[in-house]
């Protein structure tokens, strides 16, 4: 399945890394293009998550009001749904329909030998090949991809390998190629730890930036809602910086970007949405008073 979808995203990549020939701007390019494939998606899920925030105080209401009675507190929330034209669901859908194509893209990253090259041969075949060349220690079929392509590519293997593509991995003078929990004992002379610090502040960024676009119009009654988004501001970011610290540094890069597109993105879109809504807003006003003075 995300082969599939995997495949017009290797395309892509590949297209940006030939014109660049330059493996981080690839990723930096590919990470813009691929947020804005993704930007209508991003846009109807923020639109609908400020119309659950502007609802939410007549919604604690009634859930206050009919907390000993779950049948009329379902019925009267769906009302208030449909009467304000939101899909409580809203929010969710757009991110869940993210999820496949974010794994691709990670797939294309991790994998490039299987998604930049076109190689036939499969992974198990090439490490044989590397093995039998005394040249595969501490590879196995299993080893990250990335690994196995530059130790191809160190060697005279490349050109009897069809379709195989040389990837340079060198970014700012860093190796994208690296795990950066794999070069613990080496970071005075390795900076590639400033990749998944990057990642871990630039995601903190982003929690901050949502969290307080959201609190504008959060209900301040709403003390779970309250707590539970303040978790979440705290445990993202610390899962980005975790997983950006056992993967190779490429995907770690891309996430920085992605958080700094998405911190961008955040406030065009909810400031656009927000426009919107004022402008709405007058009109039914000017409206009213239009209706008021022809009576």
């Amino acid at each position: 399945m995300f082969d599939l979808i995997a495949t017009p995203f290797a395309f892509i990549m590949r297209f940006i890394y030939d014109l660049v020939n330059n493996y981080g701007l690839t990723i930096i390019i590919f990470t813009v293009l691929t947020k804005l494939i993704l930007w209508p998606l991003t846009a109807t899920s923020q639109k609908s998550m400020l119309s659950m925030q502007k609802i939410q105080p007549e919604l604690s209401k009634l859930q206050e009001k009919y907390k000993n009675d779950k049948d009329k507190l379902g019925q009267e929330t769906m009302k208030l749904y449909k009467d304000n034209n939101v899909n409580p669901m809203g929010g969710c859908l757009p991110l869940l329909l993210q999820f496949p194509l974010i794994i691709a893209i990670y797939q294309v990253i991790i994998k490039p030998i299987t998604y930049l090259s076109d190689v036939k041969m499969g992974i198990p075949a090439i490490v044989d090949m590397l093995h039998k060349s005394g040249l595969g220690a501490g590879l196995t079929k299993s080893s990250q991809e990335i690994q196995i392509l530059k130790a191809v590519a160190d060697s005279d293997l490349a050109q009897k390998i069809e379709g195989f593509v040389n990837i340079d991995f060198n970014f700012l003078g860093l190796d994208l190629s690296q795990i950066p929990s794999a070069v613990i004992g080496d970071w005075t002379t390795n900076f590639v730890w400033i990749i998944p610090v990057l990642s871990l502040l630039s995601a903190f960024a982003m929690s901050k930036v949502t969290s307080s676009m959201n609190s504008n119009n959060a209900s301040a009654g709403n003390e779970q809602a309250q707590q539970t988004q303040k978790v979440m501001t705290m445990m993202m970011p610390l899962m980005s910086g975790y997983f950006t610290f056992i993967f190779p540094s490429g995907v770690g890069l891309y996430w920085i970007a992605s958080n700094v597109l998405q911190v961008v993105q955040q406030i065009i879109i909810t400031k656009t949405i927000r426009q919107k809504a004022e402008v709405l807003a007058v009109k039914a006003v000017d409206v009213k008073i239009k209706n008021k003075n022809t009576k």
